[in-house]
């Protein structure tokens, strides 16, 4: 029973260990997609960056670069936002990887442990002898006190300890009369 309990064991340990096995994988990907992003995000800020310090020398302003400069400005300010929010999450996918490879090293631990425990079990039942089994036999029957003592009609009886055997032959008179 032990050792299929262990193995019962081993088998849940071993399918939580390939499912922590994907999510590590996927959270592999998501960094590698995350940085990406982030490097592609960093690339047009500092192009937008070099734009706004450069301006052409000796080309008069017009209407049309104010309401640009303005508008570059606001796509500096997003794309500074997107940045944050990309770090924020590049920063919660590291700690998750983090906290899965813990508990997957963990899980390797209790694994090897159950596995170690399941291989000394299963030599110990090598070395016993064979044993037939033991036939099983039903539980005992409880019979309940029966209140008429005979006279309802079940074959087998005992008498309640509680009820001395003279008040129930007088109770039983008194209900014939």
């Amino acid at each position: 029973k032990e050792t299929k309990v262990l193995s019962e064991a081993l088998h849940e340990v071993r399918e939580e260990n390939k499912l922590l096995k994907q999510k590590n994988a996927s959270m592999l990907r998501k960094k590698e997609h995350y940085e990406g992003e982030i490097s592609r995000l960093n690339k047009a800020l500092l192009d937008v960056l070099k734009r706004q310090h450069s301006p052409v020398l000796g080309t008069p302003p017009e209407k049309g670069d104010r309401n640009s400069l303005e508008e570059m400005r606001t796509q500096l300010e997003v794309l500074k936002q997107q940045v944050q929010i990309y770090e924020e999450d590049f920063r919660k996918e590291r700690s998750d990887r983090e906290r899965l490879n813990e508990e997957k090293e963990a899980l390797q631990k209790v694994n090897e442990r159950l596995q170690s425990r399941l291989h000394k079990l299963s030599s110990q039942t090598k070395d016993l002898p064979a044993q037939p089994e033991r036939p099983s036999y039903p539980p005992p029957l409880f019979l309940s006190p029966c209140v008429n003592y005979g006279r309802c009609g079940m074959v087998l009886h005992y008498a309640d300890p509680r009820v001395q055997p003279g008040l129930c032959r007088a109770q039983e008179q008194q209900q014939h009369s």
